[in-house]
């Protein structure tokens, strides 16, 4: 009974020591406000391994758990935002709050843009589809038989006849 007892304590005294083990922090904008939904890494300085990877909360807050003892930096990244960075530090259990990361504002200016957009191959119309051959690389130098073997929903047999989702009439 006493082997038991001695049993049960070990362990929520690993289970609580375990749950106590977190790195915490928080995120912030340029401009100080919260930086939620951002992703923030951990690194092993040792090799600049990948440890582990949250994402932060509405408030800009993130939490790692379960993380051995080592030497660790923070890498923090938001779309549109930025990036910043934590000073490596060294962890050794239990609980470790990171000082406040802020994102540098990320200001590039495009000198020019381009928008290229192309025809999609097959186009389904309330009447009609439609295969847009004309910017296809495989069309060049095919005759119209041969592109109709290659369109969806067509059928060519080998006396040329075509025949559309079941369609023979075509």
């Amino acid at each position: 009974m006493k082997t038991i007892l001695l049993s049960v304590v070990a362990l929520f005294a690993t289970i609580s020591t375990l749950s106590a083990q977190k790195i915490k922090g928080t995120v912030a904008n340029a401009d100080g406000s919260a930086a939620g939904f951002a992703t923030v890494m951990l690194y092993n300085t040792a090799d600049s391994a990948l440890v582990k990877g949250a994402i932060t909360d509405d408030n800009g807050q993130y939490e790692f758990e379960q993380i051995p003892s080592g030497h660790y930096f923070i890498n923090v990244q938001l779309l549109g935002s930025g990036n910043g960075a934590a000073p490596v530090f060294d962890y050794n259990g239990g609980d470790k709050i990171i000082e406040k990361v802020t994102l540098r504002e990320n200001t590039e200016e495009l000198t020019q843009v381009t928008v290229v957009a192309r025809r999609p191959l097959v186009e389904v119309r309330a009447d009609k589809t439609v295969l847009n051959v004309e910017g296809n690389l495989n069309s060049q130098g095919q005759n119209a038989l041969e592109l109709l073997r290659k369109a969806p929903g067509v059928v060519v047999d080998n006396n040329d006849n075509i025949t559309l989702k079941g369609k023979n009439a075509v």
